[in-house]
């Protein structure tokens, strides 16, 4: 059915192909730019000397071969996309391992600093009964007044810390869509030529267990999105009841203002204040931690949909070679 569908150009290729002297035969241990060693024997067993038809059935041999490398160029990029998808995970992986440890460092963090609001309420209901504050008291707080300044300065260079992992995620996701895209458009021109071989089992196989991976690998985003999702919400009702505590030890104070005017009570009020201040600032922080972690949620949901884009571009490939196969037997 192939011989008499060549063309008139095919045929007059062929006399041309026919005219030139045979190749020579290969020595042993020399390489050879043919795929294989049955291409090589079989172009070494061709009699150049024969009529048309038979010149014909062998450049359509060759063509075959060709199109079987070509075959074999896609299966490489298929392998390419496995070995990006391995890569991302593993990113995956190590973020959310860093995600993990900052989150546990900022909540210990925090913790302290809840437990010297108690210490320091537990002191300001004990300097209301005194008039006048002991100097023992007065360095304790300036004490603890230094150690909230640390910690308040490690949590902004956490917060520094997160800000650069961002930008450099960011980054990565870019360069992972663009290897997508360039992908995509690759097995489109792909899929506009004509198939040469339909897939083989092992490799229908190794698709499968692709597909299996992805959703193993989604699922496990999602149990993951929803553990942080409730590490934040416990966290937050956290920082809402220290604020409270904190309203509750700027309302003490105001009341006790009545009876001690010094200026020790109103650096007492401003240090509360600052307090505060470094309350609410952790707390932004940590909402903006969880927008940029559902930001990157969300970009891996993109990068999931379009590999199932390319998935199913691929299954139209197969589908259309399978149906081409059909209408040529």
């Amino acid at each position: 059915m192939a011989s008499r569908s060549t063309s008139a150009a095919d045929e007059s290729t062929l006399r041309e192909f026919s005219s030139k002297p045979k190749p020579s035969p290969r020595k042993n241990g020399m390489k050879t730019p043919y795929a294989n060693t049955a291409e090589l024997d079989k172009l070494e067993d061709l009699n150049f000397s024969s009529t048309t038809s038979e010149d014909s059935s062998v450049w359509l041999t060759v063509g075959q071969d060709m199109h079987s490398q070509e075959l074999t160029g896609d299966l490489f990029d298929r392998k390419e996309i496995i070995a990006r998808e391995q890569e991302m995970e593993r990113k995956r992986k190590e973020d959310n391992q860093n995600q993990n440890f900052d989150f546990e460092t900022s909540k210990q963090q925090l913790s302290k600093a809840a437990e010297l609001c108690l210490k320091l309420a537990e002191q300001l209901d004990s300097k209301s009964l005194c008039q006048q504050p002991k100097s023992s008291e007065h360095n304790k707080l300036k004490s603890e007044n230094q150690q909230l300044k640390q910690q308040l300065g490690e949590v902004i260079d956490a917060n520094l810390h997160w800000q650069k992992y961002n930008v450099e995620r960011d980054n990565y996701v870019i360069s992972l869509q663009n290897a997508l895209k360039s992908k995509q458009t690759q097995k489109c021109a792909c899929a506009s030529r004509e198939p040469a071989d339909v897939l083989t089992e092992a490799q229908q196989n190794e698709v499968d267990k692709i597909l299996l991976n992805a959703k193993a690998k989604t699922s496990s985003i999602e149990k993951e999105k929803e553990q942080l999702q409730d590490s934040i919400r416990d966290l937050r009702l956290t920082i809402h009841q220290k604020n409270q505590e904190i309203e509750n030890l700027q309302k003490s104070a105001a009341m006790s203002q009545d009876h001690h005017r010094s200026s020790n009570r109103s650096n007492d009020d401003d240090y509360v204040n600052m307090l505060k201040e470094q309350i609410r600032a952790v707390t932004e922080d940590f909402e903006a931690e969880r927008r940029d972690r559902e930001e990157a949620h969300s970009k891996i949901l993109e990068l999931e949909i379009q590999l199932r884009q390319l998935r199913n571009s691929r299954s139209n490939f197969q589908f259309y070679h399978q149906g081409n196969t059909v209408v040529d037997g």
